[in-house]
């Protein structure tokens, strides 16, 4: 019998990890499964913001948006969408590469099982990817008394968006931790001067954006204010706390849907129950603290939903605490030990994750996540030609967020439905498209249908979905309708 040897092993785990990281994306993108939110509003932004500078600032501020603007300086706009997926996936498989090149191939398969790698791979587009390369590099910077350079790789997280502002405050008990037990006394001073200012500028610009920055360039209605909704029940806003009793608030909030907060930590800290912990190693955990308070207060689903991207600030430090910066019990463990761990990894994989081992990616359950998504035939070709080909982009439109066409980010106006169907037609007079599916799954604006066996779970969904049909569109012929798609002109 031939034996499989280590290193062979896992160069070919590397070529199927990254085959199916740089292929399934790819494939979505052909077959036009990226979202409106948030693929189609990266889009808009990057494309715009060359003419507006305010686009960097529209719902979030986000530098990353001016650095991707730079490439319509020398690629077509039809590029720019297959840029944007590649470097998603390129810096997946760079620090997957990196993880096993350092720590090994326990650390590497805890990567590519771990569940939010493959929530970040194949749930749309976010800048949050960068999240991987900021924390990896901080806390190897970290561990080698590199702090200048861990400071200036964690200041780096501000380019993402103006929430990861927290990571600075968060890392800066970090460095005071550290400067308790320094090296020398240059290194004490240092650390604790990185403290300070990290905090500083964490605080500062967390305020500075959600205060200023937002209402006054996102524009008014773009409802993403610093407003305790995010976190509260009873749709409390920040100035009414005062005469409300708080602590029996947040106490509410933790409450609010606990089941499904207790089942999100389950999924991201999964992987830490095989491993025994020195108490200094909890520190690497510190990072994601105030990220682990949100998801615990907040009433919003998608702050505790593991099939989003505000998991991905928990992907490395989680990693990390799984045996990559120290000596932990299963490194030093039995072969049995070891390969009952992977097993433990791949059922959670394929019961709760999306990749293409899972339950999910296999079912026609879930609209969404399975292998159908990514097949050639799935493309609709004629009606992606008919939308790019033959409408003005001068027009506005108004998308279903799951039928969503890429070309439109270059349109005059270009928002998710059903926003802008009262009053968008007296802002110009050009004219206004909106464009649906009533075969694919549901949404109104971002929030989803949830399909299950082809079945709406979420009835008031549809029933809001349909009301704006029948109110809004219901005297308007369309003058497209085929196999559920619709476009409806208004004038």
């Amino acid at each position: 019998m031939v034996l499989i040897k280590n290193d062979d092993m896992t160069k070919f785990l590397k070529f199927i990890f990254a085959f199916f990281v740089l292929l399934l994306p790819l494939l979505k993108l052909h077959n036009n499964n990226y979202n409106y939110f948030d693929f189609g509003i990266y889009l808009r932004n990057i494309y715009h913001l060359q003419n507006n500078i305010n686009y960097m600032f529209e719902g979030h501020v986000q530098p990353f948006t001016y650095f991707y603007s730079l490439f319509l300086y020398i690629i077509p706009f039809d590029l720019l969408p297959v840029l944007m997926v590649l470097s998603q996936s390129f810096v997946v498989i760079y620090v997957a590469f990196k993880i096993d090149k350092l720590f090994g191939r326990v650390n590497f398969v805890t990567f590519i099982l771990y569940i939010p790698i493959w929530t970040l791979v194949l749930v749309d587009f976010h800048y949050e990817f960068f999240l991987l390369l900021i924390i990896l590099n901080f806390y190897l910077n970290i561990e080698n008394n590199n702090y200048l350079i861990s400071f200036f790789w964690i200041l780096s997280s501000l380019l993402i968006k103006e929430i990861y502002s927290l990571l600075l405050i968060s890392s800066s008990f970090i460095y005071l931790y550290l400067s308790f037990n320094p090296n020398n006394k240059l290194d004490k001073f240092i650390l604790r001067v990185f403290a300070i200012s990290l905090f500083l500028i964490g605080v500062l610009y967390f305020l500075i954006s959600y205060l200023y920055i937002i209402p006054l360039y996102g524009g008014s209605d773009s409802g993403f204010g610093f407003d305790s909704t995010t976190f509260l029940i009873d749709d409390l806003k920040l100035d009414s706390l005062l005469n409300n009793n708080f602590i029996h608030i947040i106490f509410e909030s933790i409450r609010f849907d606990f089941i499904n907060k207790f089942k999100f930590f389950l999924l991201i800290f999964y992987p830490l129950i095989f491993f025994f912990q020195k108490k200094k190693n909890l520190r690497y955990i510190l990072l994601t603290s105030p990220f682990f308070l949100i998801s615990l207060v907040s009433v919003l689903p998608n702050h505790h939903d593991i099939f989003s991207h505000y998991t991905t600030v928990f992907i490395m430090p989680v990693i990390l605490m799984s045996g990559t910066l120290s000596k932990f019990y299963i490194l030093n463990s039995s072969r049995s030990l070891k390969y009952t761990y992977f097993l433990y990894l791949l059922i959670f994989n394929i019961l709760f994750s999306i990749s293409p081992l899972s339950r999910l990616f296999f079912s026609d359950k879930s609209f969404e996540f399975n292998f159908n998504r990514y097949l050639f035939e799935n493309h609709e070709s004629k009606f992606d030609n008919l939308i790019c080909d033959n409408f003005d982009l001068n027009n506005n439109y108004i998308v279903q967020n799951n039928f969503n066409f890429l070309c439109l980010a270059k349109s005059n106006t270009y928002l998710p439905f059903p926003e802008g169907l009262s009053n968008l037609t007296s802002k110009n007079n050009a004219d206004t498209f909106v464009i649906l599916n009533t075969k694919r799954p549901l949404f109104i604006l971002d929030k989803g249908c949830s399909y299950i066996n082809g079945i709406c779970t979420n009835q008031n969904i549809e029933n809001i979905y349909y009301d704006f049909l029948k109110y809004k569109l219901g005297n308007i012929q369309p003058i497209y309708n085929y196999n559920g798609a619709l476009i409806y002109k208004l004038h």
